[in-house]
């Protein structure tokens, strides 16, 4: 009689294990979809198309500014993709009394040292994000910048009331002071929407991201500054995105301005790449895996009660297999919603103790089924 209790108890703690493994499976699958709805939001922002962003490593004043020059040559020459130098680097301006937005607190402010600054390139100004209130926008000159010149800047919408077209003010950018120009005021609806970057323009002041002339001193500031403009945003179509692998990737690994990484935009690109799967096969493959699931348990349960209290060694088998399987399965789960975060956050949420978890709670219901066993026999 008590062989008969116990196998019941079993049983149903094998039902509630199977409800659990259900739910974590089924919340996965949820999460996933979560994913494909920030896959498509991300391909409308971006157009359809897919974007590698990439970014410059380590210190660029170790760097030869000519090695940064050699890059962006090849960034810029190729007509199988677009490539869009977008960098938000402040500027600062310790001694200024004049009122500007600050860079860490949003805020309208008089002695702001660090000044809310995006620098643009031509062919980013060319997708008509950016427009012009009042003034003019950037034209081809303006990106190029010689000694002793004004840097042209462009004003958000909110500085419209505090300044006028022709104000100049005087601050540092990398290191380097230059004198600001202001030639033009953006409309209200002025933003910039590509990849990761939802950008509302109306508290930035906008700045060319200009290349240097030949009399231009070379100094440790414009080497930060060639920095960002490498580290810009490389524009596929989605039949051509394969090319980054093929052509840039290479020439990334290998070029002398340093070492460069890189995301990709949307989202389910780049869960493509890391799995060799898509979002949708791997829902697929869940729930493959909750049926396979849902049969290895019922059969247990049915030998379970078939046997009554008779113990056979197939039985210990497929318990033994089971525990195996569990492990597997939930640390391949544990790994997709890790990596899924990640992808999302920036963050790598791997944790080695809740990889041995997984094997603890697997085995952990082995071992409570062998205890049974060994209880059964005596």
């Amino acid at each position: 009689m008590k062989a008969v209790k116990s196998f019941r108890v079993v049983k149903w703690v094998l039902v509630a294990f199977l409800i659990s493994v259900i739910i974590s499976c089924v919340a996965l699958i949820d999460y996933l979809q979560l994913l494909i709805g920030i896959n498509q939001s991300e391909l409308e922002l971006n157009g359809g198309q897919v974007i590698y962003s990439i970014q410059h490593e380590g210190n660029p004043m170790n760097v030869n500014l000519e090695d940064f020059q050699q890059l962006y040559q090849f960034l810029t020459s190729s007509d199988r993709y677009q490539y869009f130098e977008l960098y938000t680097q402040y500027i600062e301006m310790p001694n200024q009394e004049s009122e500007f937005y600050e860079y860490g607190t949003n805020q309208l402010t008089d002695h702001c040292e660090g000044v809310k600054c995006v620098q643009i390139s031509k062919e980013l100004l060319e997708r008509g994000e950016v427009n012009a209130s009042a003034g003019r926008l950037f034209e081809a000159k303006d990106f190029i910048y010689q000694s002793g010149e004004t840097l042209p800047v462009l004003m958000g919408g909110a500085y419209s009331s505090l300044y006028n077209i022709g104000d100049t003010f005087e601050a540092e950018y990398l290191f380097d002071k230059y004198i600001f120009e202001i030639i033009g005021f953006l409309s209200e609806d002025s933003n910039i929407g590509l990849s990761s970057h939802n950008i509302d323009l109306a508290k930035y002041i906008v700045m060319p991201s200009f290349a240097i002339g030949s009399e231009v001193p070379v100094t440790d500031g414009l080497k930060v500054h060639y920095a960002n403009k490498t580290s810009g945003l490389i524009c596929f179509n989605k039949a051509d995105a394969k090319e980054f692998h093929d052509k840039v990737e290479p020439v990334l690994e290998s070029v002398q301005a340093g070492e460069y990484t890189w995301t990709v935009s949307p989202v389910g690109k780049q869960y493509e790449e890391i799995f060799k799967i898509s979002i949708r096969q791997t829902q697929i493959v869940i729930v493959i895996c909750i049926m396979a699931m849902l049969l290895l348990e019922a059969s247990l349960i049915f030998n379970l009660s078939k046997q009554e209290g008779k113990i056979k060694r197939n039985v210990n088998s497929s318990v033994f297999l089971q525990g195996i399987f569990l492990t597997v399965f939930s640390v391949i789960i544990y790994f997709f919603i890790s990596y899924a975060l990640s992808i999302i956050v920036g963050i790598k949420a791997i944790k080695f103790y809740c990889i041995v978890l997984c094997g603890i709670l697997s085995f952990g219901m082995l071992w409570l089924k062998s205890m049974f066993y060994k209880y059964i026999r005596r």
